[in-house]
C-alpha cells in the first residue's frame, strides 16, 4: 500500500478545463484505495434495501465523501458540501458529475462563461488569448466526438 500513499492527486477547484484528468485521476485513485468504494461512488452500486448490507455501504460512501472533499476547493468543494450532513459520496460525486460533464443545454452556459473570460482586445496579447481559445474549443469538440462516438457504440446492432 505504500505506493498509493505517496501519490499526490491533484486538487479540483472547479475550473472546467481541468474536469477530465481531475474525474479520471480521482476515479483510478478511489478504486486502488478500495474498488466497492468506487463503485458507490460513481454510482455502480446503488444503496442496499439489506439491512445487512446498509452500515458497510454508507461506511464506505462516506469515506468516499470525505476523499472527494480532501482533493476538492473553490466552487467545487462548496458544490458537495450539501452532502456532508449524510456523507453521501455518490450524491457528491453526481453533483459534481452533473456541473462538470459537457453536455446538454445545462452545460453551454459554464462553456460560454469560460469563452466570456478571454479577453480578446487588442491591448492585451492576443496570442495568448487566442490559444486559450483554441485549446478550449479542442477540448468542447473532442468531448462532442466522445459523446457521438459513445452513441453509435450504444446504438450499433451487435
Amino acid at each position: 500500500m505504500g505506493d498509493k500513499d505517496n501519490y499526490r492527486m491533484a486538487i479540483f477547484s472547479g475550473r472546467l478545463e481541468d474536469w477530465d484528468t481531475w474525474k479520471s485521476e480521482i476515479e483510478s485513485f478511489i478504486g486502488a484505495k478500495d474498488p466497492e468504494m468506487a463503485d458507490i461512488i460513481v454510482g455502480l452500486i446503488e444503496k442496499p434495501i439489506s439491512r445487512d448490507e446498509t452500515p458497510s455501504y454508507k461506511e464506505k460512501n462516506a469515506k468516499g465523501y470525505f476523499t472527494l472533499k480532501k482533493y476538492l476547493k473553490g466552487a467545487a468543494a462548496n458544490l458537495i458540501e450539501k452532502f456532508r450532513p449524510n456523507k453521501d459520496g455518490a450524491g457528491a460525486f453526481k453533483a459534481l458529475t452533473d456541473k462538470y460533464e459537457l453536455r446538454g443545454e445545462t452545460q453551454k452556459v459554464l462553456l460560454m462563461s469560460e469563452f466570456s473570460l478571454l479577453n480578446f482586445s487588442e491591448n492585451g496579447d492576443p496570442g495568448e488569448t487566442f490559444e486559450a481559445a483554441e485549446e478550449l474549443a479542442r477540448k468542447v469538440k473532442n468531448r462532442f466526438d466522445m459523446i457521438i462516438d459513445e452513441s453509435y457504440a450504444t446504438d450499433s446492432p451487435d
